[in-house]
This record gives C-alpha cells, structure tokens and sequence, in this order.
C-alpha cells in the first residue's frame, strides 16, 4: 500500500462490477485445522518484496484452527446485538455495515481493538502474523524441500485473476461476498486470503523480521498494527502472500477487515454468539451507510496499494 496509485485503485473499485468467475460462497461453518510444525516466512526476491519482508526465516507455529473466511457483517451484527462490540464506522459508502443486501460481505471498517473484541466474544482471537502466513502459503509438512518453494499467491505461482481473487480489476463497486473464490483457496483450503479486504492480525509492526519470533507468537513492542492479505483496491502485486503493511491500531478503511484463529481447546464462544459463517443475513442492524458521498476517513490519507 505504498506509492501513489491508492486513488486510481479507488477510482477502478468504484466503477465496475463483480467480474470473472466468483460463484456462490464456499464459507464453512467450521474452522480449519492448520497442523503444527515449520514454515518459510517472508520474501528473498528483492526486486518483487519489500524491505520489511525480510529476511527469509523458519517458524514453528503450534497447531491452529483459522475461519475459512473474513468475518462477515452478519456474524459482527450478531456481536453488536449481544452489546459485546460497537458498531463499524460509516465513514464510506463502501463500508458495509448496516447497509441491505451486505450480510454476507465480510465487515469492514472496523479498528483494531473492534477486531479483537469481536473474536473473544466468538471465542477466538486474532491470528498472529505467522500463524496469517502459514494459513495463506502452507507448511513444510507439505513440501520437504519449503525453502525453495515459495508461492506469490495462496493458490501458487500463476498471476492473479478474477476467477481467484476480489481485486481492483474485479471488485463489486466495493467488497464482494465471502467465499465466493474458491479457485484462489491456499493450500489448506483458506479462503479470501488475498483479496477482498485486508486482514488485521495481532502483532504491532516492525521493519524487518530481524529477532522476529520464531514460535509463531504475536510480535508486540510496537505501535502501529499489521494488517495482511490485499483488498478489492489492489493491484495483484499486494496480493503477494509476503506482502505486509500496517495502521495505527485506532483507525479503519473501507478495506479493512478480518478473520479469526483459535488454539484447539481454548474455552468456546460466548453464549450469544451467532454461529459463523453462515449467519442470516443482518437486516437488523442499523441501516447507518449512505449511498451519497461520505466525508474523507482513514481510506482516504491511507498509502497506496501499488506493490
């Protein structure tokens, strides 16, 4: 999200609709398992990466279970109701709580500490950054020989399409519906990894992987927070499953969401927590966005997503 094309991203989101290939959504009500052991984090190509996605270094990550796809309106709907989370912003026309017929597109606008409280109150917690990666690129357990094969994309090593991800030449006038590219899954079937809308994860930001854990845990010691995965804005370079960048934990963007992770056998959800994904449609919630013009807000003062 660095450079200057941010607004021309904008301007090519906003005037086309959903193109090529996107079906029904292929969101699971269960979480997927992803197994412990080693993988490959972060990029050696410095032509294609940035700097902050070096050095190349191996992690251990315990076994962990993360939502097969962003956390949709309708499931945060159900977590304002049980008065566990506050409503997102509606800053943008593009931000879809609260607006008909957005249910089932995954929440957006939504800050970092609102991420957060929506996964404790549906028992889980944000995915560490290591944990992001390894749902997205896959483990050595795949592949003896990891180091070497290192995938640019969830689903391998062919350029980016509409037929696999929701990005600038195919988004929806903004998101589209979780779940509906199953052609762009990663390795263990996770969807919307790159696309759609960016994905916050736990750990703050740093400039390097240099003294980065190397357990899989949440990096804290910063101040911004990082966020993962590529948007409807982007062009297919940030859809890259190296690519990273980061925002004060306090603000939000239209195309900015979220998933969850959870450690296997961590106590369950709150009582009143709706079961994801396949969660009715929120036609109770405030109906907040408009249609016109919203004042500037965070998306707008963002970098731009030309990597």
């Amino acid at each position: 999200m660095r450079g200057s094309g941010w607004m021309v991203a904008l301007v090519v989101g906003l005037a086309v609709g959903c193109k090529g290939g996107g079906s029904g959504s292929e969101c699971r009500a269960t979480m997927i398992p992803i197994p412990a052991g080693d993988f490959v984090m972060g990029c050696a190509d410095a032509e294609a990466c940035q700097e902050d996605e070096a050095p190349v270094h191996r992690v251990a990550t315990p076994a962990f279970e993360i939502d097969s796809c962003e956390v949709t309106v309708a499931q945060y709907a159900g977590c304002v109701r049980a008065g566990a989370c506050t409503e997102p912003s509606s800053y943008s026309p593009q931000c879809n709580y609260g607006v008909p017929d957005r249910g089932s597109h995954p929440v957006n606008c939504v800050t970092h500490d609102q991420a957060r409280a929506f996964c404790a109150w549906a028992g889980k917690r944000l995915c560490t950054e290591a944990e992001w990666e390894k749902a997205a690129r896959g483990g050595c357990e795949r592949d003896a020989d990891c180091e070497k094969e290192s995938p640019s994309w969830p689903w391998g090593a062919e350029e980016p399409s509409c037929g696999r991800a929701v990005y600038a030449p195919c988004a929806c006038r903004g998101t589209c519906e979780a779940g509906t590219r199953p052609d762009g899954a990663s390795p263990y079937g996770v969807l919307d990894m790159a696309g759609n809308v960016w994905e916050w994860v736990a750990d703050t930001y740093h400039e390097t992987y240099d003294a980065a854990p190397a357990d899989g845990s949440a990096w804290e010691g910063g101040t911004d927070r990082v966020f993962r995965g590529g948007s409807y804005l982007s062009p297919a370079g940030a859809l890259r499953v190296t690519n990273r960048t980061f925002m004060d934990p306090g603000d939000e963007t239209d195309a900015l969401g979220f998933r969850c992770c959870r450690t296997p056998g961590s106590p369950g959800p709150a009582p009143d927590a709706t079961p994801p994904p396949d969660a009715p449609e929120a036609s109770d919630a405030p109906s907040s966005a408009s249609d016109a013009d919203s004042s500037p807000g965070p998306g707008d003062t963002l970098p731009t997503e030309d990597q």
